[in-house]
């Protein structure tokens, strides 16, 4: 199999948004608390979020084809430090791998390993001195893929439910509802995202 790893083009659209559905749609899968969905609007909204934040931050969006189909993607740009963080961390020029996503089909044949190389490549070239990222802890693969490439964790956001979840999202405030507005449907996962 040969894999190509390359700039995204605006023609690969869609094959962005089916990366980034089907990489949310694997964490509703593994969200023990059943937290997550997705909704239609979740691809497109986050495309755009990302290619926002890859203009504005100095980042790029990758596209992995195997044997010349779309295969995964990834998505990076330099992180950007607050006047406050500053005052608490050293100066450093830190590459973010905001999202990596391989298709359900394409996983395990090394795809993912090679995004990550080339986006190492890419930001050591820009100077970079850490390459940081975040992973959903329990998707157990994603953490084995980073460790094996010499990532270790630094921090974990920790959770403990106090309360039952609102029946609505947002949850509005008393007295202010949310006329007029359609909400965007859930999207249950299916096998081929």
């Amino acid at each position: 199999m040969k894999v190509e790893i390359r700039e995204a083009r605006p023609s690969d659209r869609e094959h962005l948004v089916h990366c980034l559905d089907a990489l949310h749609d694997r964490m509703v899968e593994l969200d023990r608390w059943n937290r997550l969905h997705r909704t239609r609007d979740h691809g497109p909204l986050n495309l755009a979020r990302l290619r926002r934040e890859a203009r504005k931050n100095q980042g790029f969006i990758l596209v992995a084809e195997a044997d010349g189909v779309p295969a995964g993607a990834a998505f990076a740009h330099l992180r950007t430090y607050s006047r406050e963080q500053r005052t608490e961390e050293r100066p450093t020029k830190m590459g973010f791998l905001s999202d990596l996503s391989v298709l359900p089909e394409w996983r395990g044949h090394g795809i993912g390993t090679q995004l990550l190389r080339e986006v190492e490549i890419r930001f050591r070239r820009a100077g970079c001195d850490q390459l940081g990222l975040g992973v959903f802890v329990p998707n157990r693969d994603a953490q084995r893929l980073y460790r094996k490439v010499g990532f270790r964790a630094e921090g974990m956001l920790m959770v403990k439910r106090i309360g039952r979840p609102p029946a609505r999202w947002p949850p509005a405030a008393r007295g202010s509802e949310h006329r007029g507005r359609r909400r965007a449907k859930p999207v249950r996962p299916t096998s081929r995202s």
